[in-house]
């Protein structure tokens, strides 16, 4: 058996059905579409510089073309899938500027920005009504395209439907987008930061209202409402009704739900879910994706239908058998990713998905139609009130949000997951703004037109200033400037090729960082007679479809991560190979590999051999938290400890007084210090000392 014998042995990965596909990474056409996504070639070029690509073609077009496609096209409520096919049929200019330029945006939303105000009257069921009511309303639809002044908007599709309407398939769960039938279930998933109540006002605040627009005396009333009442205990009360059954004011939450867990002024990811079973409804709640507590209570209750109507933040109409109406009980609060489920979500569905942002396209994509609505608030602050008060839904069913009462305080443009406690798991990346209106889209869009149009007043290759001027001083509606840029493209897309295509062999040739290595970086090493077995070959389907596991999304993409990997034993394999059988050799695959020696450590042993002591000493960098304090700037600077309100032993300082715990407390301080060296007063660099 030779050495290379070892290397042929294949790992056979047992089979995987259609639905464990769609159960791991939202549908089988998503493995088709990343497949191509994959596999396509990028060049390393830097799109910034309008001479690295416009050779022939107009660089202000080519640049505001990939403006135009990405607020126009770009499917920010579209599903994984839709988004990959978005970045297949686009340009590589287009998917630079997507990553690089164009402006994204994360946010909450916050009720009672200035404060809850005052209140008119008193208080009724321990609802108040405010002088200023703030909610945000919702049609649960099915909803149409309120702008269809558009070309694609004039045609319909084989179902006859409009194309940016919501397509009516109760079939496919593509009916009313607030649904509620709890024979399949309801979910509520939410992020929640609130700083203390203001029970003085109005002791409930209502974080969600669901009616379906009939009298609470009739039998066919529904409603649901999931509201946080100021009082001890739990602070949570689920309220599913139909008629006169179902669940009436269910507290929910074990006893580390309090009013001071909930109003704690720190960011937290609730999610209450319910389903009919037996006789009654089983309800569950999450806390930041674990199981808090479990119920089973009232009369199961059949599907609630009508005219469905809800509200965030208040009171969508009076509550049953009380003189309220729509906007008494206004949270004072932040919310951010709020997701309206049409089914029961599963303790591993909201374990696997609570601490980042889920996918929509519920309108085109099968995988996610369960999704009703879906507010991110990730749109930017446009600053123009009537632009900034409808509330994007991103499930793909458009069912925007109105906002009643927003003023220029009620956005933000933070994110809930970023600034939860346990943020080191994930990171929220925005979403491309879509408001052509917006002022960092303007200013990126005239800040490129600037730059193309001065490269293309001194370009000598343009093809459209090739033509006579005679012509291009008639070309008023651009034609000719279109259509000499599809020739063009052709032409700059064919230059690239022979530029890169030609040195895609050199060592080092296509390692940058932030770009995509050469898919077929394995054969590099083959065409070297280095045999490539796959890496990561007990990688999960989530992990390398979605870049993400359980707990954390990837910074890199697995299969780029793997071809670098290639690129650089490749770029390093003639000094590899020189050095074969030694440490050097050894410890310079591991380098291609990302690793160092503070990870993995080299030691040779051997029997009866000799071994000299030398001095070889390595040089390592190790990180250190410290603070500089050598800076004019810094000189009134004090450093003090301060207690945590998640550790009930922590304290911020020691007492004098005789307290009996602290009256023998022994302490030992230590501290590594520099100290720096004095400047004299005729360097660059000198500061004043005052002490």
């Amino acid at each position: 058996m030779s050495l290379k014998d070892l290397f042929s042995v294949r790992k056979v990965l047992p089979p995987i059905s259609n639905e464990q596909i769609e159960e791991e990474v939202e549908s089988v056409e998503l493995l088709e579409s990343y497949t191509i996504e994959k596999n396509r070639i990028k060049f390393p070029v830097d799109f910034s510089t309008a001479s690295n690509f416009a050779i022939f073609g107009s660089a202000e077009k080519y640049y505001q073309d990939s403006v135009n496609r990405i607020y126009q096209q770009y499917p920010y409520d579209g599903s994984r899938k839709e988004r990959i096919d978005w970045e297949n049929s686009s340009s590589q200019l287009d998917i630079w500027f997507l990553e690089n330029a164009y402006p994204k945006s994360t946010g909450y939303a916050t009720f009672s920005p200035n404060g809850w105000g005052t209140s008119v009257g008193s208080q009724i069921s321990g609802y108040g009504e405010p002088t200023t009511k703030e909610y945000i309303s919702i049609k649960g639809g099915p909803n149409q395209n309120n702008t269809a002044n558009t070309l694609v908007d004039k045609f319909k599709d084989s179902n006859n439907q409009n194309q940016k309407a919501n397509i009516y398939d109760p079939s496919s769960n593509r009916d009313n987008n607030l649904d509620l039938n709890l024979n399949n279930g309801i979910t509520l998933e939410f992020w929640l930061q609130k700083n203390s109540f203001v029970t003085s006002s109005t002791q409930k605040e209502v974080l969600f209202d669901l009616w379906n627009n009939t009298l609470s005396s009739s039998s066919g009333y529904g409603r649901l409402t999931l509201q946080i009442s100021g009082t001890s205990g739990s602070p949570l009360y689920l309220t599913i009704q139909s008629g006169s059954t179902g669940l009436i004011s269910l507290n929910v939450g074990s006893s580390a739900v309090s009013t001071s867990s909930v109003a704690n002024g720190a960011w937290n990811h609730y999610a209450i879910s319910a389903i009919n079973s037996g006789s009654s409804i089983n309800v569950n709640l999450y806390v930041n994706g674990e199981l808090d507590s479990q119920y089973s209570s009232g009369t199961n209750i059949n599907p609630i239908t009508g005219s469905m109507l809800a509200n965030i933040g208040a009171l969508r109409t009076a509550a049953s058998g009380t003189a309220t109406g729509i906007g008494w009980g206004k949270l004072s609060g932040s919310i951010d990713d709020f997701r309206y489920w049409k089914t029961k979500r599963t303790s591993r569905e909201i374990g696997r998905n609570w601490w980042t942002s889920v996918y929509g396209g519920t309108n085109t994509d099968d995988a996610n139609t369960t999704l009703g609505v879906y507010y991110k608030f990730n749109e930017g602050i446009t600053t123009t009130s009537s632009v900034d008060s409808i509330v994007l839904d991103y499930s793909g069913r458009l069912t925007n949000g109105t906002w009643t009462g927003y003023t220029a305080s009620s956005r933000n443009t933070g994110s809930a997951i970023n600034l939860y406690a346990g943020s080191d798991l994930s990171t929220e990346i925005g979403d491309p703004i879509i408001y052509v209106t917006h002022p960092s889209v303007q200013e990126v869009l005239e800040l490129y037109t600037t730059i193309g149009s001065d490269h293309d007043r001194t370009n000598p290759n343009s093809f459209y200033y090739s033509f006579p001027n005679w012509i291009i001083e008639e070309d008023n509606n651009g034609e000719l400037l279109s259509l000499s840029q599809i020739v063009s493209s052709y032409l700059d897309t064919l230059y690239l090729q022979i530029k890169y295509f030609t040195s895609i062999k050199e060592p080092y040739a296509n390692i940058q960082i932030d770009e995509k290595p050469y898919p077929f970086a394995s054969n590099l090493l083959e065409s070297l007679g280095v045999i490539t077995p796959q890496l990561f070959i007990d990688a999960k389907l989530m992990e390398e479809v979605l870049s993400r596991d359980e707990d954390r999304n990837y910074e890199d993409k697995l299969n780029e991560v793997k071809n670098v990997i290639y690129e650089n034993i490749y770029s390093n394999l003639q000094s590899i190979l020189k050095t074969k059988g030694t440490e050097k050799s050894v410890r310079n695959l591991l380098r291609c590999f990302g690793i160092d020696e503070s990870l993995v450590k080299l030691n040779i042993y051997s029997n009866n051999d000799s071994k000299r002591v030398t001095n070889d000493l390595s040089n390592i960098t190790l990180k250190k938290t410290s603070i500089n304090l050598n800076d004019p700037d810094r000189f009134q600077s004090t450093i003090y400890q301060f207690s945590t309100a998640s550790n009930a032993n922590s304290n911020s300082f020691i007492t004098g007084s005789s307290v009996g715990a602290y009256d023998y407390t022994p302490f030992t301080f230590e501290v590594d210090t520099v100290f720096p060296l004095k400047l004299q007063p005729n360097h660059p660099l000198y500061f004043r000392h005052y002490f």
